[in-house]
C-alpha cells in the first residue's frame, strides 16, 4: 500500500494529505489521485448546479416560456419539458470526433452547450412544475433534491416523505414543518436531528420521543417541556401555554429552546447505527469518512454529502444513492456503477465526463443520452472501436491540460472547471457553502449573476401580518410580503413572499404562526442550525470533570475522569470559536443518555 503523500491545492493553496487508502481506491477505478483538497473539489462540484433560483426563459425549440434553473441570457440550449422529452431533437445529431490534440475540457464544454439540456431535472416527477431534480415525486412546489416525496413545498432533499413544509434532508416524514435531518416524523415541528417521533416540537437529537416540547437529547420520552418531565394532565394544561399558532409566542418558544441548546452539551458528531465514521448527521453507515448527511446502508464512502440508500466505495459524492457504487467526483447519481466526474446520470454504468445521461453504458463525454452504448462525445462506436480509442482519449487528457484564467490545471482525473459551469456562482449550491462576494469571486475567475430588478409591488410588511393563524384571512394569499431580512443576507433572499392556498390549508391544520421569512431564507436558516458546512475540525472534550468548559452545565454523573479535565479529542463538524458544548461520546453517553 502506498504511503501518504502531501500536495497543494490548485485552488486554496494549502496542503491536503492524500492517504495510503485514498491512493488504493484511485487504483481501482484507474484514476490518477486530485491535485485539488477535498474542500475545492466539493465546491466545484456544487458551482455546477443551481437548487435555489428558478428562472423564466424560452424554449430552445418550441420559443415558448418556461421555468428553468438557467438564467435568460446563458449560452446554452435550454428546452421545455415537453420538447425536451419529445423526438423533435437528436442527441446523436451533435456528435463529433475527439480531436486527441485538443483540450478535453474545451470539447466537452462546447458539446455541452450546444445540446439540449432539460429546464429542469425532473424524472417521473408529476405537478412538480416549480421544482428541480425531483425523482419519482408529486405535488411538489419549490423543492430541491425530491425523491420519492409527495405533497411537498420550500423544501430540500425530502426521501420518501409527504405532505410537510420547510424541511431539509428527511426521511419518512410526513405532516412536519421546519425539520432537518430527521427520519420517522410525524407531526413535528421545529426539529434536528429528531428520529422515530411524534406530536412535538422544538426537538434536538431526540429519538422515540412523544407529546415532547422544546427538549434536547431525550431518549423514548414522552411528556416533557424543555426537558422537564410531567404528568399527561399536566403536559396537556401547561402546553396550553404554549400556542406556537401565535407569532409571538412562537418567538418566544424559539428564545427558551435556544437557551437551553446553549447550556446542554451536545454530542461531538450526530450519528446512529453506525460505526467507523468521522463527520456528521450519519445514519446506519460503516467505514464513512469525511461524510455530512449519509443514511440507510452507506458503506466504504470519503467526502460524500447528501447521499444514501446503500450507496457502497465512493468517493466524492454529492447526491448519490440506490445501491450505486464506485462513484467519484459526481453530483446527481442514482443506481449506478463506476460513474466518475458527471453530472445527473442516473442508470448508468461506465460513464465518465457526461451531463444528464441515463440508463447508458460506456459513454464518455456525452450529454443527453438515453439508453444507449459506446459513445463518445455523443458520436456511437463499435464495442471495439470504443475500447480501442477510450484509452489514447485518456491518455491525451492527460497531457493536454485545459488552464484557466487563474492559471490552474485541468487533466484527466478532474471535475468540470469552474470556468465552464452552467450556472453563475452566486447561483449555485457553492455560494451556499463556501459564500464569496462579487470581487472575491472574479478574482477568482468565477462567473457572477446579476439579479435583475423586480416588477412587483410589496402589499404587506410583515408587521402587519396577523399575530395567530386562527386570524389569517384567506384573502393574505393575494398579498405580496415582504421578507424581513430585505436581501440583506447571503441566503438568495428573494426580498418578497407570497402565501399559497394550500399552504395557509396547511398552517392552520398544524397550528403554525405565518412565516415572516421568504422560502429561500428559511432555507438559510435551517442550513444554519444544522451547521450547513461541510468541514472538520480538530476539537478536545469540553467536559471540565465536573461541569462544561464555560461552567453553563453542571454535569450530573460521574464521568471515566473523575474532576479532571477529559483527555479525549475527535474531529467536530462544529468549528471552535461556536458556541455548542462538545462532549466526547464517553461524556455523552454518561451524562444524558
Amino acid at each position: 500500500m502506498a504511503e501518504e503523500e502531501k500536495k497543494f491545492c490548485q485552488n486554496c493553496q494549502q496542503e491536503f494529505t492524500i492517504e495510503p487508502e485514498d491512493f488504493e481506491f484511485y487504483r481501482r477505478i484507474d484514476v490518477p489521485p486530485p491535485m485539488f483538497c477535498w474542500q475545492c473539489r466539493m465546491q466545484r462540484r456544487l458551482a455546477i448546479r443551481n437548487e435555489r433560483s428558478l428562472y423564466k426563459r424560452a424554449c430552445g425549440l418550441c420559443k415558448k416560456d418556461t421555468i428553468s434553473v438557467y438564467s435568460p441570457g446563458k449560452d446554452l440550449n435550454v428546452y421545455c419539458q415537453d420538447c425536451y422529452k419529445s423526438d423533435a431533437w437528436d442527441p446523436f445529431s451533435y456528435g463529433r470526433d475527439y480531436d486527441l490534440s485538443k483540450s478535453l475540457f474545451e470539447q466537452i464544454d462546447r458539446l455541452f452547450r450546444e445540446v439540449p439540456r432539460p429546464a429542469l431535472n425532473l424524472t417521473n416527477a408529476v405537478n412538480c412544475t416549480y421544482s428541480e431534480d425531483c425523482v419519482n415525486s408529486k405535488n411538489c412546489y419549490l423543492v430541491f433534491g425530491a425523491y420519492h416525496a409527495d405533497n411537498i413545498m420550500y423544501s430540500y432533499t425530502p426521501i420518501f416523505s409527504r405532505n410537510s413544509v420547510d424541511v431539509t434532508f428527511t426521511n419518512q416524514v410526513e405532516m412536519s414543518y421546519e425539520v432537518s435531518n430527521s427520519f420517522g416524523l410525524y407531526n413535528v415541528r421545529f426539529a434536528h436531528v429528531a428520529d422515530e417521533c411524534m406530536d412535538s416540537a422544538f426537538l434536538y437529537d431526540c429519538k422515540g420521543s412523544k407529546n415532547c416540547f422544546g427538549c434536547v437529547n431525550l431518549r423514548n420520552k414522552n411528556y416533557y417541556i424543555f426537558n422537564k418531565p410531567y404528568s399527561k394532565n399536566d403536559y396537556q394544561e401547561e402546553i396550553k401555554k404554549w400556542d406556537i399558532g401565535s407569532y409571538t409566542t412562537l418567538q418566544r418558544a424559539k428564545q427558551e429552546f435556544q437557551y437551553l441548546l446553549d447550556k446542554t452539551p451536545r454530542r461531538w458528531a450526530i450519528t446512529a447505527n453506525s460505526v467507523d465514521v468521522s463527520g456528521n448527521n450519519i445514519n446506519h453507515a460503516k467505514n464513512c469518512h469525511y461524510c455530512f448527511s449519509v443514511t440507510e446502508g452507506c458503506e466504504n464512502l470519503k467526502f460524500t454529502v447528501m447521499s444514501g440508500l446503500a450507496m457502497k466505495d465512493s468517493y466524492d459524492v454529492w447526491g448519490g444513492g440506490d445501491k450505486s457504487q464506485l462513484l467519484y467526483e459526481v453530483t446527481g447519481c442514482i443506481g449506478g456503477e463506476r460513474v466518475m466526474f458527471t453530472n445527473n446520470t442516473h442508470g448508468c454504468v461506465n460513464v465518465q465526463y457526461s451531463n444528464k445521461c441515463f440508463h447508458s453504458q460506456n459513454l464518455f463525454g456525452c450529454a443527453g443520452i438515453k439508453k444507449k452504448n459506446y459513445c463518445i462525445l455523443n458520436k456511437p462506436y463499435s464495442k471495439s472501436e470504443y475500447h480501442a480509442l477510450l484509452p489514447r482519449i485518456i491518455e491525451s487528457a492527460k497531457n493536454n491540460p485545459f488552464i484557466d484564467r487563474a492559471g490552474r490545471e485541468y487533466r484527466y482525473g478532474e471535475f468540470f472547471p469552474m470556468e465552464h459551469m452552467p450556472v453563475a456562482y452566486n447561483e449555485s449550491n457553492a455560494y451556499e457553502r463556501f459564500p464569496l462576494t462579487k470581487q472575491e469571486a472574479e478574482e477568482k475567475g468565477f462567473s457572477w449573476h446579476s439579479e435583475p430588478e423586480r416588477n412587483y409591488t410589496i402589499t404587506m410588511q410583515t408587521g402587519s401580518l396577523p399575530d395567530h393563524i386562527k386570524d389569517a384571512p384567506d384573502s393574505i394569499t393575494n398579498e405580496v410580503i415582504a421578507c424581513e431580512h430585505a436581501g440583506s443576507c447571503q441566503e438568495h433572499c428573494t426580498t418578497a413572499f407570497k402565501i399559497t392556498p394550500s399552504e395557509l390549508d396547511f398552517y392552520r391544520q398544524i397550528n403554525i404562526a405565518l412565516p415572516r421569512l421568504c422560502p429561500n431564507c428559511r432555507h438559510g436558516q435551517r442550513d444554519k442550525r444544522r451547521n450547513g458546512m461541510f468541514e472538520l475540525h480538530d476539537r478536545t472534550c469540553q467536559c471540565a470533570g465536573e461541569r462544561s468548559e464555560n461552567g453553563l452545565y453542571q454535569n450530573e454523573m460521574k464521568h471515566f475522569h473523575g474532576t479532571e479535565h477529559c483527555p479525549n479529542s475527535f474531529k467536530s463538524a462544529f468549528a471552535p470559536e461556536r458556541k455548542e458544548i462538545m462532549y466526547c461520546e464517553k461524556c455523552y453517553q454518561a451524562e444524558l443518555i
